[in-house]
């Protein structure tokens, strides 16, 4: 391996080494406090090489559940509890009350999952950390279904690694994680001004779906603009050999794609937008943006009040204020805007008035 992926596929394969899934029957759960067991007896399978001295301790000492897991479970636990609402236990209630109550109440949760749902099972995925003083902590990342296709991040980055073989490319920002991968390769610069390239996505935690979508890069002020349309989003579901053929055919498409949104690009700069102030509040108080993250939008137009202004607008946001998945899903808002119908920025600007209506009716009230 070579190159800034060889890099990250080194780093993604010292993460697996720590990782291990256990893929178990809801019958075999057990809660100590917040923390969960399992017993091996049930224990099905794994995706990644198990160490025996990790399997022994399994089922014996309870597995701390990140936040992130224990949300995951408790609304797996809320559709057995309240099959007809559709209704997750209430985590920030349960993180209240003392160890021994919440251990009935999840105990209580999971046999009633059990018996509902007797031949359904979990996965389990955890990770392994040791501190400078060798203390070793095992923790529950994600509760998934237990048909869950794990794709790898080392995986989509050794696929995306053949893409790349022999040609020259940038890695823009790229952000891997134990759980979240999120690389953007410019493959190919189209003008002084402008590169095209390929976003590569992926949770191993259930947070986002498969991602292989046309990026185009902006070279001055280094703004992304990552587009859904000519994509493929992959939800992690069904068989993992299919999965895996759509990925190499997915990374060609989307390349392809890429030379297309940067024409939309272009042509945007010449495309005004009326009303633009008013249309950009109303999208900060649609997506619920900070003061912040506003004033920064509205910087990143570079004063440029046409659609591509508000696309770079909403991209610099993205690199100033966010990172991994967010600031992609950020960026793939960018793409977004450079698809929208124009009706979508009149509707926007009623937002903004209605908004800024509420306001002064507010202050005269306190007043």
């Amino acid at each position: 391996m070579t190159g800034e992926i060889g890099e990250l596929i080194a780093t993604s394969n010292l993460y697996d080494g720590r990782k291990h899934d256990t893929v178990a029957k809801i019958s075999a759960i057990n809660w100590a406090g917040r923390n969960l067991s399992y017993n091996l007896t049930d224990w099905i399978g794994a995706s990644f090489s198990v160490d025996q001295a990790w399997a022994d301790s399994v089922g014996v000492t309870p597995i701390e559940l990140t936040l992130h897991a224990f949300r995951q479970t408790c609304i797996k636990l809320g559709t057995a509890v309240w099959p007809r609402r559709n209704k997750p236990l209430p985590v920030d209630y349960l993180l209240t009350l003392p160890d021994d109550v919440v251990e009935k109440n999840l105990n209580y949760a999971t046999a009633t999952y059990a018996d509902k749902f007797p031949n359904r099972s979990w996965m389990f995925r955890e990770y392994t950390t040791e501190n400078q003083e060798g203390v070793v902590t095992e923790r529950i990342r994600a509760v998934l279904d237990g048909q869950y296709p794990a794709v790898s991040n080392t995986e989509l980055l050794q696929v995306t690694e053949k893409m790349t073989a022999g040609n020259p490319y940038t890695l823009v920002r790229p952000h891997l994680s134990p759980d979240e991968l999120n690389v953007r390769i410019a493959v190919k610069d189209v003008s002084d001004n402008y590169a095209v390239g390929v976003y590569v996505g992926n949770s191993e935690i259930g947070t986002s779906k498969i991602r292989i979508l046309p990026f185009v890069q902006r070279h001055t002020c280094t703004n992304s603009i990552v587009s859904v349309d000519g994509g493929i989003e992959l939800v992690h579901r069904g068989n993992i050999h299919a999965l895996r053929v759509q990925l190499t055919a997915a990374l060609a498409q989307a390349l392809h794609a890429s030379g297309e949104i940067l024409e939309r690009m272009i042509a945007a700069e010449q495309e005004l937008i009326p009303n633009f102030a008013d249309v950009l509040r109303g999208m900060s108080s649609q997506y619920n943006w900070s003061e912040a993250v506003t004033a920064s939008a509205f910087l990143g137009t570079e004063g440029r009040e046409t659609r591509a202004g508000l696309v770079n607008g909403v991209t610099f946001t993205a690199h100033k204020h966010f990172t991994g998945t967010a600031q992609a899903e950020m960026e793939m808002l960018g793409g977004a805007i450079l698809a929208a119908p124009s009706s979508l920025f009149a509707t926007a600007a009623r937002q903004a008035g209605r908004v800024s209506a509420r306001v002064v009716e507010e202050y005269a009230t306190e007043q």
